[in-house]
């Protein structure tokens, strides 16, 4: 599901999902995403995150391994 970012309290109001994927091109934005998102991700009693930087020697695996 893409959401945009005026969007994404409105979401998130209605429960989490089990990943989020934030980009965009406008860094300030996706800071404010990505912290509305650990914000409510706190809320709901989650204590744990994980953070992938995908490149080109990025492990798949490692990935894979978490699920």
């Amino acid at each position: 599901m893409r959401l945009r970012p005026e969007q994404i309290h409105r979401h998130l109001e209605q429960g989490l999902k089990p990943l989020y994927v934030v980009t965009g091109d406008e860094p300030l934005t996706v800071l404010e995403c990505a912290q509305a998102i650990r914000e409510a991700a706190r809320a709901a009693g989650v204590d744990e995150r994980l953070v992938f930087d995908v490149d080109r020697k990025f492990d798949w695996g490692a990935l894979a391994a978490t699920g």
